[in-house]
């Protein structure tokens, strides 16, 4: 149940941008960000490409539809163009006998470079998040004692949640109890959620979870000391049952049950997994995670996005002329 007792876009006296959505939006306002790179107001026509959106690391390369994400059948559309993050990406879904694939940065990489004053020792709890499908039962009290024990050592906590946590009432009434104030972080179907959680980890010097996401990145990429420590979420495969891509894509599942169970994220990122005041920065290994150096300039992710003036003008015809069939009829 959604709590109306916060006021989700308001941090301090500075108003971050509320949900706003767009026809053709696809994820977290992708289409935005890449329309404002290549000089356009909004969008100027719809796109037929899939576009990754979530960090994958390259453990995950051995599986595409992990890549790729959407609805897990990526596998059954391969002539279809792909745009990932990177080039071991590129390389993977190729040898997979992709035929279409370019590397060109996840959309949070065109976020807004605008300078934003950081918050010395300032403190943004961004907990693992739903979706509207799981059926997970987050133990949100321990979480939120243990951010109420390292409280005093920072100068601003503020919770930061998913807006599925948001709808379900997750995190928000353990942290209310103790004090802390709350803001909504990513929403896929507001065109401002990539600029909003870039301004969030611009604001903050340190960024913590309790658990691996895309968020770990997203935080170190904007230049925020980022760590998972405290009480951890317990991991169910059932939790994800009724989402589509882990039905499409059961092995995508095998596949995060036994990187968690492995401690995989732990291993091999040991510097993320630290005690808040200890994080330190990683922006460069996050750049790399993201694809910054495979950003595009615009012209060409204008062709890749069939963003060219000759198909625009095709759109818009054919647009044109579904209103006048409409109206003879």
């Amino acid at each position: 149940m959604r709590s109306t007792e916060l006021s989700p876009y308001q941090l301090g006296n500075v108003q971050l941008s509320g949900p706003e959505s767009h026809r053709w939006n696809r994820a977290y306002g992708d289409l935005h960000l890449a329309a404002r790179h290549c000089g356009y107001p909004e969008p100027p026509a719809p796109v037929s490409v899939q576009w990754q959106h979530g960090v994958i690391t390259p453990v995950a390369n051995e599986i595409p539809d992990c890549i790729i994400g959407d609805d897990g059948l990526a596998c059954r559309r391969k002539n279809r163009r792909y745009l990932v993050a990177r080039r071991d990406q590129a390389t993977a879904l190729c040898a997979a006998g992709f035929t279409d694939v370019h590397s060109v940065g996840l959309p949070i990489a065109y976020a807004s470079d605008s300078a934003v004053e950081r918050l010395p020792g300032s403190l943004l709890v961004m907990p693992i998040h739903s979706l509207s499908d799981t059926s997970e039962n987050f133990n949100s009290d321990a979480y939120a004692d243990y951010i109420s024990s390292i409280r005093s050592e920072f100068s601003e906590v503020v919770l930061c949640v998913h807006i599925s946590c948001y709808t379900k009432g997750n995190w928000l009434d353990a942290f209310r109890k103790r004090g802390i104030p709350a803001v909504i972080g990513g929403d896929p179907e507001d065109i401002n959620s990539y600029d909003r959680t870039a301004y969030l980890f611009r604001r903050f010097e340190y960024v913590t979870s309790n658990g691996w996401g895309s968020h770990i990145v997203y935080g170190s990429y904007f230049g925020a000391k980022v760590s998972v420590h405290g009480p951890r979420v317990c991991h169910h495969p059932q939790q994800y049952s009724g989402v589509t891509f882990y039905r499409n894509c059961p092995e995508a599942l095998t596949l995060l049950t036994r990187l968690i169970e492995s401690s995989h994220f732990e291993k091999t990122y040991p510097f993320i997994f630290t005690e808040p005041l200890r994080a330190t920065l990683q922006t460069d290994w996050a750049a790399d995670l993201v694809g910054h150096p495979m950003r595009r300039p615009p012209e060409e992710l204008k062709r890749l996005l069939g963003w060219t003036l000759g198909r625009r003008l095709k759109y818009r015809w054919h647009s044109f002329s579904r209103r006048i069939r409409g109206k003879e009829f």
